[in-house]
Parts: structure tokens; C-alpha cells; sequence
């Protein structure tokens, strides 16, 4: 074998054993290679493929955005790393990035086309699980019953102004979301207190997180004692501070009414709230504080000498503990779950470390226990809570759809008692346009997202709906819709939603008169870093002498407004019939 055989089979050998997918196929589409990466991603053995079409592959609604790739490497250009989706044999869609290349012969004529396909299934995955976190994190915010904000960090360490309030903190404090973000912590704080801030930023910038208590001042000047528990992360690269504040008036209240009930009988020792215990080796109670009754109801003498683990609702905790503390020397912050003496559970954080005689010889643990039971049932009740305000958020979704769609049929009833044309066709669009707003809140509250609709579904359904309404002959007007599956937030969607609805409504209206024929293509997909939505028809065109953004036409004037309103641009083409297009990025509320 040649020097040249050999390289071709180094390079045949090279192909085979990529865990890419590497085909070629002819100008028509035809498969011509394929290695084992492709069996492995598509599922099709050569035998099945070889000489078949690679259409197998693609999904209908993606022909289109083939057909343009081929046409850029007809002209002798590459694609690299295109993001796509294709269908392998057992019909699963597939997430691939794809690089498309050219194949000339040795005259310089091209003759076929190679593709590099890598299967992006998992980053695809990725990618969904970090936004459904990000939302998760919103719902969290803007639903706790705490306060929660951001503020930016300032260079001399300190919380400079608010980038973020939660509801309860605007409704708490009585500031408006506006002036909060014209304001710093300081501007909340009781004046006494605000000499106590640059330690806390201190600690704040030395451990990452920093828990103190403080006393908030509303906006008329009411006093409220708050447990602020502050931390530090990156948001965009820069460094802020997420502020967790309760109210912590009416355990105030409750902490002051102990300390006066019980000052004058206790000492010390039963002053302290955590509870301290030394035991041996073995795990037997040799020493415990009176404290422990407080959270236990074992009085320090029913306790002596016995075995800790009686009182371990896990033993591993027990074992694991044990473990830390002989390989450290110490454990500091460990949770576990105790049995009170009435076999409630008591969540605890613990902090140990090895005992020692003189002689340097381990003879036992002390250690110190932390009631955390009240954080552990709050963390509890908030889960249940988000639970319970997702649920709310889908009734109140499903009632607003359920009065529009009253409204809807109100206006249809009301219709049917006018005789004159004009007026008949301004209740038939208003009842249209109820409709369009109920069925974005029927696609909200039968979602799994409360807050983010798949706008191309959407669309879908209305399009086919108000082609239903007003077309009588399906003969006549050929409807063709080619949208993306994009999920909008519901500030973008309602608004979006009214302008589909009043353009589609005007190529079925007046577009073909006198039962001319002819067709309408709505489309609606992500480019770049924005959105396009377009309907276009091949009617008898939109007059010249009328300027649609200063017109009569209350439709017209609804689309010019709401696109306003979404920050998009409204654009007429009026060659070859007429075609609006929608161009916008999605609103950052």
C-alpha cells in the first residue's frame, strides 16, 4: 500500500470511529456515506440509509430553513455549528450542531455536500433546566413572605442602592418600587442603627454571607425589628447583595415577655439558649445544660448517663458525626433531627470537637446543640405556600378566561339583535378580540409555566379559528402557517396576541373580495436576537393614498399601539398584495 492509500485509509478509519456523524450526499439530497457516529445519534445503519434521501431526517417544519442552507452551500459557502433539531428512526427528536460543507471534484465542480452533525441533546437539556431554575428563583422572590432584595456593593463595601424589591418589601415599607431604587439600606434603617452597618458589610465581604438583626423604618416612620440574613453572588458579572428580611416584631415581643418572666429565677448557665453537653467515648451523657429541657422536655437529670443515640431519630446521623469528628477533630454546623420527650421531632445544629485530658488523650465530645426547628417548619410552610399560590395563579388564570370568553358570548348574543351591517361587524371584532385574550389565559393556566405560553401554538389555533369564522368556502383561501414553538412571557404575549388577531383578521376580511382566491402565509420565528412575526397575503393590496399609522381603522390603530407598547417595529409591504411584519424583543419586566 502507498503512501497515499495509507493516508486514505488513516482518514477513512478517522471518519468511521468519530463519535460525530459524518454523511454526504448528493446535490439532490441523497446519502452517500455514513459513518457509525450517525448510526449512533440516528439510529439507521448505512444499509438503511445509503441512496435514500436525507429528508428522512428533517421535521416538515423545518424544510424551509434546510432549503436555505443548501442554497448557501450551492454558492460555495460553509455553515458551522447550526443548531438544529432532526428525527432519527424511532421519530425522537434530536438536538444537533451541525456544520454543512461544499464537495468539489478535482475540476473544481461541486458535486455533493458533507455534513459534521454532533448530538447537543444533553447541553439542550442543560440549557432548559437553568432557565426553569432562573424562573423558579423569580417565583420564589416576588412570592415569599419575607422581604427579599438586591442591592449593587459599593467600593467601600457597603450596600449601595437597590436593584431589586420584592411585593411584601414594597408593601411592608410603604416605598413604591420607583423610590426604592433610588434608595440604599441606610435610607431603611432606624438612625441608631446605621453605626452597625459597616461591620456587618464587613463581615459581609469577608464571608460571603453575614445574619444580623436591625430596625426598618417605613415610610411614615413605623419601626419594624427585622433578622436580615445577607448573602454574595455574581449577577452579570458584577457582585450584589441578596438581603433576606423578617419581621421579627412578634418574636420580639414573645423574647421580651420571657426574659421578664424569667429573669429574676434563672442563672447563667440556664440563660443561654443552645444547649452544651459533654459526653464519653461510649456516647453516654456525662454533662448537659438545663436549656435542654426548654426543647426537649428531658430535665438534665433523666438525661445523665444515658446513650445519645436514644434520642438520634437517624443513627447514621449518629455514625456519620462520630466519623467527622475522629478524622477533623471537630464538626461545626451539622443538622439532625432529634426525639423530644414526647417523640416530637427537634431539628438541631450541632457544632463538636474531641475532648482531652491533660495528657493530650481524647476522653469524650462537647459539643453545643441549636434549635432550628422554627426555620426548618417556615422552610416548609413556603414550599407548601408556593405550592398553594401556583395554584391560585391557575384559577385566576382560568376565571379571567372564563369572563372573557362570557364577554365573548355576551357581545355574540348582542350582535344577533342588530340589523345593521357596520355595527354587527364592530361586535363581531370585539368579540374576536375577547377571545384572542381568553385563549392566551387558557394556554397559561394549562400550562406547566404560569407565566410563558408557546406563542406559536397559540397563533396556530387562532389563525385556524378565525379562519373558521370567516371563511365560508375553504376553497377559496389557502391558509398557511409557519410558526416556531417560542414561549413569551405574558407581558408579551397579551399584547402580541391582540395584534395577531387584528391582522389576521384583516387579510381574511379584506384581502379577496368578491370571492376572489388567493392565499395567507402568518409566520412567526426567533432570528438573531429578536423576534419576527408576519402575515402576508397575495389579495388585492392595501391602498396607497392610506398611511395605516394615521388611519381610521380601529384595528390598525390597536396594531400601531400595541406595538408601541412591546418596543417592536411595524413595517407595510405593499408588492404582491400586503404584508405586515412584526419585529420585537421580548420585554425585560
Amino acid at each position: 500500500m502507498d503512501k497515499k492509500d495509507e493516508k486514505i485509509q488513516l482518514l477513512a478509519n478517522v471518519v468511521e470511529s468519530s463519535d460525530d456523524a459524518i454523511i454526504t450526499k448528493t446535490l439532490d439530497g441523497n446519502i452517500t456515506t455514513w459513518n457509525k457516529g450517525a448510526e449512533l445519534i440516528y439510529g439507521y445503519s448505512a444499509e438503511e440509509v445509503i441512496g435514500k434521501n436525507i429528508s428522512i431526517l428533517t421535521p416538515p417544519s423545518l424544510k424551509s430553513e434546510i432549503n436555505q442552507l443548501i442554497k448557501k452551500i450551492k454558492n460555495g459557502k460553509r455553515v458551522f455549528h447550526y443548531d438544529t433539531i432532526r428525527i432519527d428512526k424511532y421519530s425522537k427528536k434530536v438536538d444537533v450542531s451541525i456544520t454543512l460543507s461544499p464537495i468539489f471534484d478535482n475540476s473544481g465542480n461541486l458535486v455533493g455536500i458533507s455534513t459534521i452533525a454532533r448530538d447537543i441533546t444533553k447541553q439542550k437539556k442543560s440549557e432548559i433546566a437553568l432557565k426553569e431554575s432562573e424562573e423558579l428563583f423569580h417565583e420564589v422572590f416576588n412570592n415569599a413572605n419575607d422581604m427579599i432584595s438586591l442591592n449593587s456593593i459599593k467600593d467601600d463595601g457597603l450596600p449601595g442602592k437597590f436593584i431589586d424589591v420584592n411585593e411584601i418589601g414594597i408593601e411592608r415599607l410603604g416605598y413604591t418600587r420607583d423610590e426604592f431604587l433610588n434608595m440604599t439600606p441606610a435610607d431603611i434603617v432606624a438612625h441608631e442603627k446605621r453605626s452597625e452597618m459597616p461591620e456587618n458589610a464587613l463581615k459581609l465581604s469577608e464571608r460571603g454571607y453575614v445574619e444580623f438583626e436591625i430596625i426598618h423604618l417605613t415610610k411614615d416612620g413605623k419601626r419594624i425589628p427585622v433578622e436580615v440574613n445577607n448573602h454574595i453572588f455574581e449577577l452579570n458579572g458584577k457582585k450584589v447583595a441578596l438581603a433576606i428580611s423578617r419581621d421579627i416584631t412578634e418574636r420580639k415581643k414573645a423574647e421580651e415577655a420571657l426574659k421578664n418572666s424569667e429573669r429574676r429565677y434563672r442563672n447563667i448557665f440556664e440563660n443561654v439558649q443552645d444547649i452544651f453537653y459533654q459526653t464519653d467515648l461510649n456516647g453516654n451523657i456525662i454533662e448537659i445544660s438545663p436549656s435542654i429541657e426548654r426543647y426537649s422536655g428531658y430535665k438534665p437529670a433523666e438525661l445523665i448517663n444515658k446513650s445519645v443515640e436514644t434520642f438520634y431519630l437517624n443513627s447514621e446521623d449518629r455514625t456519620y458525626l462520630i466519623k467527622e469528628i475522629e478524622k477533623k477533630g471537630e464538626i461545626a454546623d451539622y443538622e439532625i433531627i432529634l426525639k423530644t420527650k414526647n417523640n416530637n421531632l427537634l431539628y438541631v445544629s450541632t457544632n463538636a470537637h474531641l475532648l482531652f485530658d491533660s495528657s493530650k488523650n481524647a476522653i469524650g465530645i462537647e459539643g453545643s446543640l441549636r434549635d432550628i426547628t422554627e426555620r426548618k417548619n417556615i422552610e416548609i410552610q413556603l414550599k407548601n405556600s408556593l405550592t398553594e399560590k401556583e395554584m391560585l395563579l391557575k384559577e385566576i388564570h382560568h376565571r379571567v378566561k372564563n369572563n372573557l370568553m362570557i364577554i365573548s358570548s355576551l357581545l355574540n348574543l348582542q350582535s344577533g339583535y342588530i340589523k345593521d351591517k357596520a355595527s354587527k361587524n364592530i361586535f363581531k371584532e370585539s368579540e374576536n378580540r375577547a377571545r384572542s385574550m381568553a385563549l392566551i389565559h387558557e394556554r397559561l393556566y394549562q400550562s406547566t409555566d404560569l407565566k410563558r405560553i408557546d406563542f406559536g401554538d397559540y397563533i396556530t389555533s387562532l389563525a385556524t379559528e378565525l379562519f373558521h369564522t370567516y371563511v365560508s368556502d375553504r376553497n377559496i383561501i389557502e391558509l398557511k402557517i409557519n410558526v416556531e414553538d417560542i414561549l413569551l412571557d405574558i407581558n408579551t404575549s397579551i399584547p402580541l396576541g391582540l395584534i395577531v388577531n387584528e391582522l389576521i383578521t384583516n387579510s381574511l376580511k379584506h384581502a379577496f373580495p368578491n370571492g376572489m382566491k388567493g392565499k395567507i402565509n402568518i409566520n412567526f420565528y426567533l432570528k438573531n436576537d429578536h423576534y419576527e412575526f408576519a402575515v402576508k397575503d397575495d389579495g388585492i393590496g392595501f391602498p396607497e393614498d392610506i398611511d395605516f399609522q394615521n388611519t381610521n381603522s380601529l384595528g390598525l390603530q390597536i396594531v400601531t399601539s400595541l406595538t408601541e407598547q412591546i418596543d417592536g417595529e411595524i413595517k407595510l409591504e405593499r408588492s404582491n398584495g400586503t404584508e405586515f411584519k412584526i419585529t420585537f424583543k421580548e420585554l425585560d419586566l
